[in-house]
């Protein structure tokens, strides 16, 4: 992806309605639950998760492999399937 088509599956998770969480998925396999919007800022090509604890990650939107939304509520299979935040190697 392109910071372009990042933002853009951004606002498709993030419009009214759709407001559930959604997963970022990154080329190495780090993948990040997003349970609201806020917690991404999009910096140009720069994209900057405020993960939880004070965490903060910075990746290049090229590096995002696909963007995946979920109607589930909060607790939902995002959750289950993923932990509930980042994936971070040890």
């Amino acid at each position: 992806m392109n910071s372009d088509t990042f933002r853009e599956a951004v606002r498709q998770f993030t419009s009214p309605g759709q407001r559930g969480p959604f997963a970022v998925e990154l080329t190495n396999g780090i993948r990040y639950v997003i349970p609201h919007p806020e917690v991404i800022r999009i910096h140009g090509e720069l994209i900057q998760y405020d993960g939880r604890e004070q965490y903060v990650e910075f990746f290049d939107a090229t590096s995002v492999i696909r963007v995946l939304g979920s109607l589930d509520p909060p607790g939902g299979i995002l959750d289950a399937e993923w932990g509930g935040g980042a994936d971070v190697p040890s």
